[in-house]
C-alpha cells in the first residue's frame, strides 16, 4: 500500500489516498471526498508516520486560527481513489473555471435584491456538477435561506454556502503580497498560525499597519517564520526599548542582529553599537558602574578594513640602476613624443582662444554699430515729431486769429 498526499478544491484542502499502484507526482486524479467527486493534484508519496503527523497538526488547529468552512468538512481528509484524470476530466474542469466567473457575477446580482450583509468571494463547481459552492465573508450571522432558494432556481443544482474568514478569502482568491510574490496562503501555506504584535516588536519591524499587513488586512504570515530564532535571542535579553541607566548616560536597547548573534544598543553620542548576547550582562554591569566599555568588546555596526600604509622610501646613495643604451634611446623618444603632443595641444588651445576673442570683438562692433544706428533713428524721429508739433501749433494759432477777425467784422459794420 502507498500513501499519496493530494490537494483539491479552491480552498486547497489536503487529503491522503491509499492505493496499490504508483502515481506520478504533479498529475491529476479523480477522488471522492466528503463534498463529492473532485479533481485532485498529486503532491507526491508520503510515509505513514508523516500522514499521522498531518492528522495531528490539522486536528489541533482551532476554529479561531482557521475559521475556514465553519461547521463543514475537516481540513485533512481520507479520500477514495476513483481513477486517473482523463483528457475529458481536465477539459471539463477548465470549462467549469470559466463558467464560475459568470456564475459569481449572476449570484451577486441576485444578492443585491436580498440586501444581506455578506460578500460573495468565490464560486466552485464539483466535477460532476451535482453541487455548486459559494464562499462568502460576513461579520455576523446571516439568514440566507431565501437567497439559497433563488440561487437553486437560477442554476438548477444543489447550492451550499460556506462562510470563511478574511485570511481564508485571500487564500481562496489568491493574489500578490507586498513582497511582489504570490501570497503564501494561496501558494503553499495550508494552515494559519496566530500572529501577535509582540512578534513585530521582537523583530524590530515597523509598527505601521501598512507595512506589516497583508492583502487580507491582518498581520502578514511571514512574520511568524523567524519567530523561534528571535525568541531564543530575546530569552536572555530584556524587552526591546528597555533602558540601561548609568551615572553619565542612558543606553537604549533597540533590537537584535540574528546574523551576528548580537544585541543592538543605542549609545548616546555614538549611535547604534552591537554587543554580543553572551557579553550583555558584563556590558550592563560595566555601564551601571560608570566604567567605559572597551571598544574591542563591541562589534561596530559597519566594519571598516584598515588601509595599509605604503612604506616610506629612503634614498640610498649606493643604490645604482643599470640602464642599457637602447632603453635610454627609447625613453628619450618617449619624452620627445610627449613634448610634441603637448605643443600641438597648446597650439590648438591658442587658436581656439584667438578665434573666440575675434568673434567676441566682431559681435561687440556689430552691437556698437547697431546702437549708433538706433540712436540716429530715434533723434530723427524726435526732430520730425517736434517739427510736426510746431506746424500744428502754428495752424491752431492762425485759426484762432481768423476766428477773432470774423467776430469783430460784423460789429464794426453795425456801428
Amino acid at each position: 500500500m502507498s500513501f499519496y498526499l493530494v490537494s483539491f478544491g479552491k480552498p486547497r484542502f489536503l487529503g491522503v489516498v491509499d492505493i496499490d499502484r504508483n502515481l506520478q507526482k504533479g498529475t491529476y486524479i479523480v477522488v471522492e471526498s466528503a463534498r463529492g467527486l473532485e479533481l485532485a493534484l498529486n503532491l507526491g508519496g508520503v510515509s505513514p508516520d508523516k500522514v499521522e503527523r498531518y492528522r495531528e497538526k490539522f486536528s489541533n488547529v482551532s476554529q479561531d486560527e482557521s475559521p475556514q468552512l465553519k461547521g463543514s468538512e475537516p481540513l485533512f481528509q481520507d479520500l477514495i481513489y476513483v481513477r486517473e484524470a482523463e483528457a475529458l476530466d481536465l477539459s471539463e474542469s477548465t470549462l467549469q473555471r470559466e463558467e464560475e466567473e459568470k456564475v459569481l457575477l449572476d449570484a451577486r446580482e441576485i444578492l443585491k435584491g436580498h440586501k444581506l450583509p455578506m460578500k460573495l468571494v468565490e464560486a466552485e463547481y464539483l466535477l460532476d456538477r451535482k453541487k455548486l459552492f459559494f464562499f462568502f465573508t460576513s461579520e455576523q450571522r446571516v439568514d440566507f435561506r431565501a437567497f439559497v432558494k433563488d440561487l437553486a432556481r437560477k442554476f438548477k443544482t444543489r447550492i451550499e454556502l460556506r462562510q470563511i474568514g478574511v485570511r481564508d478569502e485571500a487564500k481562496v482568491v489568491k493574489g500578490l503580497g507586498p513582497c511582489g510574490r504570490p501570497c503564501c496562503c494561496g501558494y503553499w501555506l495550508n494552515t494559519f498560525e496566530p500572529i501577535c504584535i509582540r512578534m513585530v516588536k521582537e523583530q524590530n519591524l515597523s509598527l505601521n499597519p501598512a507595512k506589516t499587513s497583508g492583502i487580507c488586512g491582518r498581520l502578514m504570515c511571514c512574520i511568524a517564520y523567524e519567530r523561534e530564532t528571535y525568541s531564543k535571542l530575546w530569552e536572555r535579553l530584556p524587552n526591546p526599548g528597555s533602558k540601561i541607566k548609568g551615572p553619565d548616560a542612558t543606553y537604549v536597547i533597540s533590537g537584535v542582529d540574528i546574523t551576528s548573534d548580537c544585541v543592538k544598543i543605542i549609545e548616546p553620542g555614538k549611535g547604534e553599537i552591537l554587543v554580543p548576547v553572551d557579553k550583555f550582562e558584563a556590558f550592563r554591569e560595566c555601564v551601571e558602574r560608570g566604567e567605559v566599555w572597551s571598544d574591542f568588546q563591541v562589534k561596530p555596526l559597519i566594519e571598516i578594513e584598515p588601509i595599509e600604509e605604503e612604506p616610506e622610501f629612503s634614498w640610498d646613495d649606493n643604490f645604482e640602476i643599470e640602464v642599457t643604451t637602447g632603453e635610454v634611446a627609447q625613453l628619450e623618444n618617449q619624452d620627445i613624443e610627449r613634448k610634441k603632443v603637448s605643443e600641438e595641444m597648446q597650439d590648438k588651445e591658442n587658436k581656439t582662444k584667438n578665434s573666440v576673442a575675434e568673434t567676441l570683438q566682431d559681435s561687440d562692433e556689430t552691437t556698437k554699430e547697431g546702437k549708433r544706428k538706433g540712436r540716429r533713428k530715434r533723434s530723427k524721429r524726435k526732430n520730425k515729431n517736434k517739427t510736426n508739433a510746431a506746424k500744428r501749433e502754428g495752424s491752431q494759432k492762425k485759426e484762432i486769429k481768423d476766428n477773432k477777425k470774423k467776430r469783430t467784422k460784423p460789429q464794426r459794420e453795425q456801428g
